[in-house]
This record gives structure tokens, sequence and C-alpha cells, in this order.
């Protein structure tokens, strides 16, 4: 399993990325729609791939929380 988290100007991405036997299709079930709603809510994305043999990867991009200075 690969978990990478970088921080580019103003955007936070997080990368989990698995080696398993991973699937062409699958549902968003109600932890992946749970995660996808939060997301959003603060400006940000959710991306969920997956291919027979290759895995599952979880992309997720959202802003920088701004501090108050």
């Amino acid at each position: 399993m690969e978990i990478s988290v970088l921080e580019q100007q103003d955007t936070i991405h997080i990368r989990v990325k698995d080696n398993g036997i991973g699937s062409d299709s699958f549902i968003y079930g109600f932890g992946l729609k749970t995660m996808e709603e939060r997301i959003e809510a603060i400006g940000g994305q959710l991306n969920v791939q997956s291919e027979p043999m290759k895995g599952f990867a979880l992309h997720v991009r959202m802003p920088v929380a701004k501090g108050d200075g």
C-alpha cells in the first residue's frame, strides 16, 4: 500500500493506493459517499479509480485551511 500527502500552493493532495486485485466496477457505498460529501463541503474533490489486477486508488484534493494568522 502507498500513502502520500503533498502540499502544493494552497492545495493538499492525499493519495492512497493498493496493489490488490482491483475491479472494473465498484459501488460508492456509505463510506466513500460520506467521504466525498465531506471533502466537497470544504471545496475539495475525491477521485476513485480501480482496474482489474491494478488495485484501487483514492485521490483527494482539498484546499489548505487558513488560520487566523
